[in-house]
C-alpha cells in the first residue's frame, strides 16, 4: 500500500520535493526536503500507526517511501531519544 506521494518540482529556482501522506489529508514541504519538515513527516507516519514501533526499522521503512531524508544530527538524535513518546 502507498502510503506517501513524493512531488517534485520547482519553486523560486531552486529544486525542492513535498511528501504527501495519504491517511489523512497532510502535506508537508520544506527548502531542503531533507532534515526538519521531513522527520516532522517520519513522525506524524509513526504516530498514525503507519510505521514500526521500532525506530531502526521504521527508519529503513521511511526511507523506502522518501529516500531523500537525510535528518542532520541534532534532529535524528531528538527523534530517537522521544521515539517512545510518538509511537506508544
Amino acid at each position: 500500500m502507498e502510503l506517501c506521494w513524493v512531488i517534485q518540482g520547482e519553486e523560486h529556482q531552486k529544486p525542492h520535493r513535498v511528501l504527501i501522506c495519504k491517511k489523512r489529508k497532510c502535506l508537508i514541504h520544506c527548502n531542503l526536503d531533507e532534515s526538519r519538515a521531513i522527520a516532522i513527516g517520519f513522525l506524524y507516519l509513526a504516530k498514525n500507526n503507519l510505521l514500526s514501533k521500532d525506530y531502526y526499522i521504521a527508519e529503513n521503512e521511511f526511507r523506502n517511501l522518501y529516500p531523500y531524508y537525510n535528518p542532520k544530527n541534532g534532529i535524528r538524535l531528538f527523534i530517537k531519544s522521544n521515539w517512545n513518546k510518538y509511537v506508544n
